[in-house]
């Protein structure tokens, strides 16, 4: 694509090459320069590629300019015009084929510019936007999968979130929950060039104040709830929440929002603020109301109670001769029964059919599938064996995430009870995360201490710190007898289910499938919780096994 036409309606100014000044007479040449793809990375700059130097937390992509170019860059999109000072003489510049482009609003630049080159890809695709402390990763795989496997006529249905990128047969691993807004739109783009009719996206605090998710227009958002986390990037609580309201008032008045009725801290506000039409979920009275919840160890069962504005809205869309009936239709109820574990995935599950219901989709065309949701890797995930030990894998990594999953092995631990009548144990294995909020972990240490018969603390993604140093932040005063640190995961994996016995929870907390570990300046290969866990039962069961038949 030409120059001219990726920066159609954008602020900029050009340099002048014989001047060194910008000037906003605009580009003479900007018809001869084709573009052939955009990147905030000078790594993965390419000949023919405009290079974007966008000031990052922490490091500054103006520092990478003279890289860019060397890699092949024909247009740099800059804020900085200082960041030329110390790269090319006069006479360099007159000679150089890249062109500097300057602007004031670089987060503005590279949403219009994304545009732009990759023709609005999000004007093309339903997307529905998930956001909140827990819950982002289940809630939007609950929606692909019932879109793609669970309706008579499947939708074809994109992902982007924490466990990466994927459509069709296209799985691609991620860095961020939400990538930055040029990559962001290069994955629409090919989503809908692949044919996929939706996306659903995790949507971060992070990627919500940093711009990343500019100019995307979402059909739908979902609010899951509010915990501590993230605090080493936003400081307090309330800019934190402020980062996640910043999806709802973006909505235009067509879109949907899905809100979480029994978030008493979020819910007021987010109505205030919500530019789309409000439907609300939980236990309390609310649109899409649970009742009568029966958790299992194998799955859970409950009665959804869909009011009568929310059926009303339902019917308008599917019925374009259908007004507002003012409840003319009546609530609608519907027994569910579902493989999920757990009483805040039934949340994540009530909010995805929400979400869908308010799109047009009728509920009762997928119930009868819920009981076969695809396993989310690393959410609430057993891991099967013979020894008899409940292995199960999580993401959680807050205190409030940490305290559902506890809620939830309370609750199926009698019904887990060996013959003797002695109550399974409960042994955790979990880390806090280098470089992130440290505040959260002497109570998280605490709240594993006050669940658990044995607690292990160990490594989770330390980047820079020492991972001993972070143990020793969570165990606090912690009395040894019940609290090891063990630095190695891998190795406190197995020290966990080595003390387990039949019938006893090992939870090992954290990480989920992730299959990198973050240590030092490097990120290292790591086989997931999930996989190494099973590893480790594997041989631990073909030990016994030997042992018993010798």
């Amino acid at each position: 694509m030409k120059l001219s036409k990726i920066l159609k309606d954008v602020e900029y100014r050009a340099i002048n090459k014989e001047t060194l000044n910008f000037e906003e007479k605009g580009l003479s040449n900007a018809d001869d320069i084709n573009i052939v793809g955009l990147t905030i990375d000078s790594r993965k700059v390419k000949p023919g590629f405009a290079f974007f130097a966008v000031k990052g937390l922490e490091t500054d992509g103006h520092k990478y300019i003279q890289s860019a170019i060397d890699n092949g860059a024909v247009a740099v999109v800059l804020s900085d015009e200082k960041s030329l000072d110390s790269i090319k003489s006069a006479d360099d510049f007159n000679q150089e084929k890249t062109e500097f482009i300057l602007v004031d609003d670089m987060r503005r630049a590279m949403s219009d510019i994304a545009d732009n080159f990759y023709d609005k890809p999000g004007d093309k695709i339903v997307v529905y936007g998930v956001t909140g402390t827990n819950g982002k990763t289940t809630t939007t795989n609950v929606i692909r999968d019932i879109l793609e496997n669970g309706m008579s006529s499947p939708i074809s249905c994109g992902y982007i979130g924490t466990n990466g990128i994927k459509y069709g047969e296209v799985s691609i691993a991620a860095d961020l929950t939400t990538p930055d807004v040029i990559t962001l739109k290069k994955y629409l783009y090919d989503m809908v060039n692949a044919g996929m009719r939706a996306v659903s996206m995790e949507v971060s605090s992070h990627g919500l104040a940093m711009g990343r998710v500019d100019g995307i227009s979402f059909d739908v958002a979902a609010f899951t709830n509010l915990t501590h986390d993230h605090l080493d990037f936003h400081k307090t609580m309330e800019e934190y929440f402020a980062a996640k309201q910043l999806l709802f008032k973006g909505l235009s008045p067509d879109a949907i929002s899905i809100l979480n009725a029994d978030d008493e801290i979020t819910i007021e506000t987010l109505k205030e603020v919500s530019g789309g039409q409000i439907f609300t979920y939980g236990m309390k009275e609310s649109d899409y109301m649970i009742r009568d919840l029966v958790l299992r160890a194998d799955g859970s069962s409950f009665t959804l109670e869909v009011s009568s504005r929310a059926m009303d809205a339902h019917r308008s869309r599917i019925d374009s001769l259908v007004m507002n009936s003012d409840g003319a239709f009546g609530k609608s109820i519907y027994q569910i029964e579902t493989n999920l574990l757990a009483e805040y995935n039934v949340y994540n599950l009530v909010a995805a059919i929400a979400c869908l219901h308010q799109r047009g989709f009728k509920i009762e065309d997928f119930t009868g599938w819920l009981d076969q949701i695809t396993q989310v890797d690393g959410r609430m995930e057993p891991v099967a064996n013979e020894l008899g030990i409940n292995v199960i894998v999580d993401y959680a990594h807050t205190v409030d995430a940490m305290e559902k999953v506890y809620e939830f092995v309370e609750s199926v631990c009698e019904s887990n009870g060996e013959p003797n009548n002695e109550s399974p144990r409960i042994i955790s294995v979990f880390g806090s995360a280098g470089k992130r909020d440290k505040t959260k972990r002497p109570s998280m240490g605490i709240t594993a201490y006050n669940n658990s018969d044995y607690v292990v603390i160990t490594e989770e993604d330390p980047r820079d710190e020492d991972p001993v140093s972070i143990a020793k932040q969570i165990k606090g005063d912690l009395p040894d007898d019940k609290v090891a640190i063990i630095a190695d995961r891998q190795s406190a994996i197995e020290e966990a289910i080595k003390f387990a016995n039949r019938g006893d929870f090992v939870l090992i907390l954290g990480k989920g499938e992730d299959l990198f570990m973050d240590r030092g300046d490097e990120r290292q290969v790591w086989e997931g919780d999930n996989f190494v866990a099973k590893r480790i039962l594997d041989e631990l069961g073909a030990i016994r096994k030997a042992a018993v038949s010798n």
